[in-house]
């Protein structure tokens, strides 16, 4: 039993620093990555308002 509560202790102390960095580096990671989306579906909106719709099913196939 007291086995158990020290493995349990030393598992949550190695855990909980590891979580907080592990937000900190995906936070970072995601911030350029949400820039990159919105650029993209910016240029997609403008690209789609100023040619019409080629009905062809897929963005690379020529219209």
């Amino acid at each position: 039993m007291p086995l158990a509560i020290v493995t349990a202790l030393v598992r949550n102390l190695i855990t909980v620093p590891a979580a907080v960095l592990r937000s900190r580096v995906a936070k970072d990671a995601e911030v350029p990555a949400l820039r990159h989306e919105n650029a993209v579906l910016r240029r997609q909106i403008a690209g789609s308002a100023t040619s019409p719709p080629t009905g062809s099913g897929s963005p690379c196939s020529p219209g």
